[in-house]
């Protein structure tokens, strides 16, 4: 998805398309993809600029930008969480 935005709304609409398609299912609403969406978009905005001014390369801003994801992800999901 980051390297090709274009393959995240026939994804969602294959997702949507396979919950609707489950018996007594098919006129529910789908919160995923909004939810999905949104995520996708904050993790999106991620560069690697910051990283490399702060003289990352190599495996090392590999793994700063995959952690940066991950916080983001698990900050998203407790701000978003409906059941707690």
């Amino acid at each position: 998805i980051f390297r090709n935005p274009a393959h995240l709304e026939p994804f969602l609409l294959a997702c949507e398309a396979d919950a609707r398609g489950r018996v007594n299912f098919e006129d529910s609403s789908y919160p995923s993809a909004p939810w999905l969406t949104n995520l996708v978009d904050k993790l999106a905005a991620i560069t690697t600029r910051e990283f490399i001014e702060a003289g990352l390369t190599g495996i090392a801003l590999g793994e700063a930008i995959d952690k940066r994801r991950l916080d983001i992800i698990t900050a998203y999901k407790i701000a978003t969480d409906t059941n707690a």
